[in-house]
Formats: structure tokens, sequence, C-alpha cells
């Protein structure tokens, strides 16, 4: 029924949460600075995104997307620490997914800023590589909270999908029992994304 122009739009100014089908959600993708904490803490949209890592010459847990080794720290970049993104989040009544950039070493001091602050499991969302924090690190946060979304990136899978379907179904099984809730995928390859897509629908509940 007609059209915006500009380059930049904000979604939840277009759409709120409530306007989506039952199982589908928001989040403020990389709030992973003092100025995207601030917008998203004053949007309509419940859960921020945010990567943590370990940073040299920080003694806190940081939060950033990149590595690094990927992109070294400028001298003009205003780093902020997760317990600052956690505090904003849980003040606000908001929820927060968790990307574990830093993996296994970095899960228990994580764990313990999100339970000091009190969110509930229904507002937290945990994501790593299975590499990151392997079947431990999974098996921990599904004990500790048990009502919280965990998450993995599943495109390792690719290969087998197309292969050997029913090797896929095994890892997605033995995922599930680590306590893997969701799985995520890359949609750069169209018709593999499509293959992978029919594998894991039927084994996930994506609610």
């Amino acid at each position: 029924e007609g059209a915006v122009g500009g380059h930049a739009y904000r979604l939840d100014e277009l759409i709120v949460e409530t306007d989506l089908p039952p199982g589908v959600q928001l989040a403020w993708h990389g709030v992973n600075s003092r100025n995207n904490l601030e917008q998203y803490l004053g949007s309509e949209v419940q859960r921020a995104e945010t990567d943590v890592m370990l940073v040299p010459g920080h003694s806190e847990v940081m939060v950033r997307h990149d590595t690094i080794a990927e992109r070294p720290i400028a001298p003009s970049e205003g780093l902020i620490t997760l317990k600052e993104v956690v505090e904003g989040v849980a003040g606000a009544g908001k929820g927060l997914k968790i990307d574990l950039k830093g993996g296994a070493t970095l899960l228990d001091r994580v764990l313990a800023l999100v339970e000091d602050r009190g969110i509930e499991d229904e507002g937290l969302w945990f994501n790593a590589d299975i590499t990151a924090i392997g079947e431990a690190g999974f098996r921990t946060l599904a004990s500790r909270h048990p009502g919280a979304i965990t998450s993995c990136s599943v495109d390792f899978l690719a290969p087998l999908v197309l292969a050997a379907s029913d090797a896929a179904h095994d890892v997605l099984k033995m995922l599930s029992g680590w306590g893997v809730k969701r799985f995520s995928m890359s949609w750069k390859e169209e018709e593999l994304g499509a293959d992978l897509r029919c594998v894991l629908l039927p084994m996930v509940d994506w609610g």
C-alpha cells in the first residue's frame, strides 16, 4: 500500500513483535557499543544480541563482534563490558542473546554476570560454535538455565545433508542431547540452504 524513501530504516518503527507470527522473534543485532545499547534500550525490540570475548588489557568480559586477529582495536574504539550490557538489558526488563565468541573459558564468568542480575531463563539465549564450548559447555547451559534458548551453527553439516542425510540426522540428535535447542545456518547458498532446511525443520522446535 505504498513505499518509503531513504536508505536506513528502524524495523521496530515498521513492525512490532506482537504483529509477528508465533515462533518469530526479533533480536537487535550487534549491541556491542554504548551507542547501539542506548538505541536498543529506546526501541520496542525485546531482545538484544551481543558478542562476548576476552580482550587483552581488559580484566572484564568485553563485548565485540570481531576478534583482535580479525580487526585490531583502534585507538578511538570505545569498548564496553558485558556487565554494562547486562545491567542495561535487565534494568529495562528485556531479553538478551549472548554469542560466546570467546569459548568455554568465558562461560562461568558470563553466567555469573547474568545470574547476578537475575535475568529469567525465558529472557536468555546462548549461542556458540560447538568447537567453542563443546559438549560440556552446552550441558552446563542446559543444567543451569534449562528454560533458556541454546543454539549453534550447523553449516558444517552441509556436505552430510547432500551425501549422507541419515548421518546428518544423527549429528543433530546428538547435539539435541547436549541441550542445543535451535540450529542456525548460512543462507548464502540458496539451493544448499533448502536441502539443509529439509533435514532441520522436522527436528527443531523453532518456537
